[in-house]
């Protein structure tokens, strides 16, 4: 949702549950590219996430925080602002007749969203992105809503106007993420797999970050299926011992080494996150029951957004072997992360700095306002 029109903002600025991160953008005739990523870590508890009451639980400490972040930073500068999917609420809204005219397009995805989320509509900012029916194949407009309460995006607000920051965009991480990675779903799936179910029919994303992740489902290019989950995930442990002494070994023979290189998740972590993932694909395909395609794969696209990620992802085979203990039909799941698919500057700035793909959503939020 777009606040101000002013200039496009070259800075993003990302919350998650324990940490501000910033990522400062040029825009210029090659297109954006990343100059620098920061990160502000937050004490316990200083951020509560939540659809329905506010955030920050101590707004002047929060803006210390914030302003720490910012030091070196020109002000006043326009700002994209990222927040986690749990600030708000998003739907999936289905009209066999939708209006064509904006205001009355507003009108009814408000008056739905209010009788499906039980939402009132006054207390609450709303985007959504329609999904028309293709003219070869009549059926349902799709739209793709979200809604955060005003006094949840007007407590953060404020927070980036007392430090300099104009906001210019406001968006959740995981629907951020999404669409800047959309184009390149589509290509991996028609060009350089073309033995996978075509993205036209089917295909699962998946955003992970620190306070859980966000799963959508997409058919025949439309959205049919989304879920928010609530899952805070600590950060990883520095391992000691033999692997501390290697990672010296590598910075004396002049190897780089990432500060964060040797970090794990724990186990528990693991597994919390395999069963989570597991339980929505089998919702997913027990309800809504989409078509099948023999000896075809479906693909499931990971982005991650938090520090060392995919070292926390389950394995495809090991997601694979618990759908098929739980599903009469499993279907056939390839998995790809999005980490080695990034533009080379860009994943070189972004694992470089201290965050590393925990700043995906602030890059993200830049990115999709060209």
């Amino acid at each position: 949702m777009i606040l101000f029109p002013m200039t496009k903002a070259n800075v993003g600025l990302s919350i998650t549950r324990d940490s501000l991160c910033l990522a400062t953008m040029k825009r210029g005739l090659g297109g954006i590219r990343c100059r620098h990523i920061a990160e502000q870590q937050l004490p316990p508890d200083m951020l509560r996430l939540s659809p329905t009451k506010l955030n920050i639980s101590n707004q002047p400490e929060f803006s210390d925080y914030l302003r720490t972040l910012l030091k070196g930073v020109k002000q006043p500068q326009p700002v994209a602002l990222s927040l986690p999917d749990l600030c708000g609420r998003t739907a999936i809204l289905t009209f066999s007749n939708f209006p064509s005219k904006k205001s009355e397009q507003d009108s009814i995805v408000q008056w739905r969203f209010q009788q499906d989320m039980n939402l009132s509509t006054d207390k609450a900012r709303f985007s959504y992105c329609i999904f028309p029916p293709s003219s070869k194949q009549p059926g349902p407009t799709h739209v793709l809503a979200t809604a955060i309460q005003r006094d949840i995006i007007e407590q953060y607000e404020q927070v980036c106007l007392e430090c300099g920051l104009l906001p210019h965009s406001v968006g959740l991480a995981g629907l951020d993420v999404f669409e800047f990675y959309r184009s390149q779903v589509l290509e991996f799936s028609r060009g350089s797999q073309p033995q996978i179910h075509d993205v036209s029919q089917e295909c699962l994303f998946l955003y992970l970050a620190d306070w859980g992740f966000s799963f959508m489902a997409f058919r025949q290019g439309y959205p049919v299926f989304a879920r928010i989950k609530a899952l805070p995930i600590p950060r990883p442990q520095r391992e000691d011992s033999e692997e501390s002494d290697e990672s010296q070994r590598n910075t004396l023979e002049g190897r780089s080494a990432s500060p964060f290189g040797q970090d794990r998740y724990s186990s528990t972590d693991s597994t919390n996150v395999a069963n989570e993932l597991v339980a929505t694909l089998q919702y997913y395909f027990e309800t809504l029951q989409p078509p099948r395609v023999e000896a075809a794969s479906i693909p499931l696209y990971f982005a991650e957004g938090l520090r060392q990620g995919k070292t926390l992802f389950p394995e495809e085979t090991r997601i694979q072997e618990m759908l098929r203990s739980s599903l009469s039909h499993p279907p056939n799941l390839t998995m790809t992360t999005f980490t080695d698919k990034l533009s080379p500057k860009i994943k070189k700035v972004m694992l470089d700095s201290v965050p590393q793909m925990a700043s995906m959503s602030a890059v993200a939020s830049v990115m999709v306002l060209s």
